[in-house]
């Protein structure tokens, strides 16, 4: 798709992957052979973990992460902080980027406490060299507190709202 109808945009797209997904052997090799034949595309798109289920086996997971990063792709920690294993995920797998839970990202003017876990993870990230997204920013004072913590990218309806259809025209910000 973003070979084809992207057109000569250079806007980036984010492919979804389970980590039932990254856990079964065939599937990796076949999507690791689909991106050794298009390396061009690995700087518009971006593999993010999501953790609708626990992943079992994480040195397995890491070397899959660590064959896709050197084709030249990046790698994300989706929903940070919505699962029981983050922080075990975060220490045993290479990433690029973490993208905070959105549900930390709504209360964060109301909460002190998600306020500080907030400021203490991208401290940590940055620490391990890796990128912050912030989940749901829907409103500029948000955008605003998360920058002046460091936050480095920002996704939500303050810059864009889903669509159908790729527009090629909103998508997630710097802060």
């Amino acid at each position: 798709y973003i070979k084809f109808k992207g057109g000569t945009t250079r806007h980036k797209f984010s492919v979804n992957l389970s980590g039932q997904s990254i856990a079964d052997g065939p599937f990796c090799e076949k999507l690791k052979g689909i991106l050794e034949k298009n390396k061009n595309l690995s700087e518009r798109m971006t593999f993010e973990i999501t953790e609708s289920a626990h992943i079992k086996d994480l040195d397995k997971v890491g070397r899959f992460i660590k064959d896709v990063q050197q084709l030249g792709f990046k790698i994300a920690l989706d929903d940070f902080g919505a699962g029981a294993a983050s922080f075990q995920y975060l220490q045993k797998l290479e990433v690029d980027f973490v993208k905070i839970d959105g549900k930390y990202t709504r209360k964060l003017l109301s909460s002190e406490r998600d306020m500080a876990m907030v400021k203490n993870l991208v401290q940590m990230c940055k620490d391990l060299q890796i990128k912050t997204i912030a989940e749901c920013v829907e409103n500029q004072a948000e955008a605003d507190v998360l920058k002046a913590m460091g936050v480095d990218y920002a996704q939500g309806y303050l810059y864009g709202k889903a669509e159908p259809h790729p527009s090629y025209t909103g998508g997630g910000k710097a802060v």
